[in-house]
C-alpha cells in the first residue's frame, strides 16, 4: 500500500488507464496544494489523510472519479481543485461548527456499509445514518464550500450532538435555504416530471412531507418517485401506467449516475415513501425484480470483494458466500437468488438470499479429502431455512445488504427437516 502510494506521489507516468490516469492528476493537484497523503490503497480506491493534528480519515475516490471521467478536461481539473480543497475543510473545521453547517443527505445503505469495511470496521469511522426506506438511508452532512461529506458518529460525538438531534438540526436548516422545487415536463412522457434544482440536495427532496413542505404537480394518482441519484428525482402518478413504464426504463440504467443511489420506485402512502411494485405477473414486474436482482447481486459482489480484501489485511481465512442469480434466459422471471453453505465451511459470512443451498461434502475414500461432488445438496427456500436451521447462523452487524456467520453445519435431525422442505433445483 505505502509502496504503491509513493510509487504514484513521486513520478509522473505516461498512463493510459482512466483511473490511474485520475489517481496520477489527484496528486498533483494534492501536491499543489500541499496536502500530501499518508497512505493510498489501490483495490479499496481510497486515501488516508492527516489533519496535522495526529488524527486521519479515510477518503474514498471512486464517486469522485466517476464524475470525473464523465466530464471534459477544464471541468475535470476544477473539480479535482475542489475535492482537494474539500479534504482541506474538512480537515480544518473543529467540532464547535459543525451545528451550524449541518444539512440532510440521503445515502444508499450499501455505501455506508462500505465505507464501514473500508475503515477496518471501525466504529468511530460509522457514518451518522438511520434506514430511511429499502436501500436508502438518511444521513446529515457538513455543508463547505467545496464538500458535503456526511459525517460520522465521532464528528457528531466530538460536536456533543446525537443523530437525532443533528439530524432534527439539518431539516430545519434545509427547509431554509432549499429553493422551491421546480419541477419541470420530461418531453415526450405525459405525466412524468423531473426535479432538479436542488442539486446537489435533490435527493433530499424525500426526507420533506409532500402537501406541507412543497407541492407536487398535477399527477394521476398517488406519487411514485425514482430518485437515481443525489442531483435528480423523476415523479408521475401510481394510475399513469406509461408514465411508469418511463420511470422503470430509467431505473433500470439509474446504476450509471455519477452519484447513484437507488433504481427503486418509490410509492407515496400513509405519510411515508414505500416500495412501489407492478402488479404480479405483468411484463413490467418481471423486469423491475430483474433489474432489483441484479443491483443486489451488484452490491453483494462488491461487498465481498471488500471484506475478503479486508480479511487478507488482517490474514483471517473468513470464506465470504457469493450471492448467484440462476434463471432459463428463454423463460424471463424464472430467476431466483442462491447462497451455498457447504459443510466444511464454519463461519462463512452468507447473503441473505431467496434459497440456500445446503452442500454435504463427502471424504473420497482414495483421498479422505471433503468434497461436494457425489455430495448431497438440498435447496432450501430462505425463511425455511431459518425456521428448520436459524440456529445455525447469526446476523453481522453493520453490513448492508445483510449477511449472516454460519455457525456449524445441519446434524442429521436438521438435515432430515431441510430435506422435507427442499425445492427443486431448476
Amino acid at each position: 500500500m505505502f509502496d504503491r502510494l509513493k510509487s504514484l506521489f513521486g513520478r509522473k507516468p505516461a498512463v493510459t488507464d482512466p483511473y490511474e490516469r485520475f489517481v496520477a492528476q489527484l496528486l498533483d493537484e494534492c501536491r499543489r496544494q500541499g496536502r500530501k497523503p499518508l497512505s493510498y490503497d489501490h483495490e479499496a480506491r481510497c486515501f488516508v489523510f492527516g489533519d496535522g493534528k495526529g488524527r486521519s480519515s479515510t477518503v474514498l475516490v471512486n464517486n469522485v472519479f466517476t464524475d470525473w471521467v464523465a466530464s471534459d478536461a477544464p471541468v475535470r481539473a476544477a473539480k479535482l481543485a475542489g475535492f482537494v480543497r474539500g479534504i482541506g475543510e474538512a480537515a480544518a473545521a473543529g467540532s464547535r461548527t459543525i451545528a451550524a453547517e449541518l444539512m440532510p443527505a440521503v445515502r444508499r445503505r450499501a455505501e455506508i456499509s462500505n465505507v464501514l469495511i473500508e475503515n477496518r470496521m471501525r466504529r468511530g469511522w460509522e457514518i451518522a445514518a438511520t434506514p430511511l426506506s429499502g436501500e436508502l438511508a438518511a444521513c446529515v452532512c457538513r455543508d463547505a464550500p467545496d464538500t458535503m461529506m456526511p459525517l460520522s458518529r465521532s464528528q457528531l460525538d466530538g460536536a456533543k450532538l446525537s443523530f437525532e438531534e443533528a439530524f432534527v438540526r439539518a431539516m430545519a436548516r434545509f427547509r431554509v435555504r432549499a429553493p422551491a422545487p421546480d419541477f419541470e415536463p420530461l418531453e415526450g412522457a405525459e405525466g412524468v416530471f423531473l426535479c432538479r434544482n436542488l442539486r446537489d440536495f435533490q435527493s433530499s427532496l424525500v426526507l420533506m412531507t409532500p402537501g406541507q413542505d412543497f407541492e407536487f404537480p398535477a399527477l394521476h394518482g398517488a406519487p411514485v418517485a425514482l430518485v437515481p441519484g443525489r442531483d435528480s428525482l423523476f415523479v408521475t402518478g401510481s394510475g399513469n401506467l406509461p408514465g411508469l413504464r418511463v420511470l422503470l426504463e430509467f431505473s433500470g440504467v439509474a446504476e450509471h449516475e455519477t452519484h447513484f443511489l437507488s433504481s427503486a420506485l418509490w410509492l407515496w402512502s400513509d405519510d411515508a415513501w414505500r416500495p412501489y411494485a407492478f402488479e404480479a405477473g405483468t411484463a413490467e414486474a418481471v423486469k423491475q425484480r430483474r433489474i432489483a436482482l441484479d443491483r443486489l447481486a451488484s452490491d453483494y459482489h462488491a461487498q465481498k470483494e471488500l471484506l475478503d480484501h479486508l480479511h487478507r489485511t488482517h490474514n483471517e481465512d473468513v470464506p465470504v458466500a457469493d450471492f448467484t442469480v440462476y434463471g432459463n434466459k428463454h423463460d424471463p422471471g424464472s430467476e431466483f437468488s442462491v447462497a451455498v453453505l457447504p459443510s466444511d465451511a464454519s463461519g462463512s459470512l452468507l447473503p441473505e438470499a431467496e434459497r440456500i443451498a445446503f452442500v454435504e461434502d463427502i471424504a473420497g475414500p482414495a483421498t479422505g479429502i471433503a468434497t461436494s461432488q457425489g455430495g448431497n445438496m438440498v435447496h432450501v427456500a430462505w425463511r425455511d431455512a431459518m425456521a428448520v436451521a436459524g440456529h445455525l447462523f447469526e446476523p453481522v452487524a453493520d453490513l448492508y445488504p445483510p449477511r449472516y456467520r454460519a455457525l456449524g453445519f445441519a446434524d442429521a435431525g436438521t438435515w432430515s427437516a431441510l430435506k422435507s422442505r427442499s425445492v427443486a433445483r431448476r
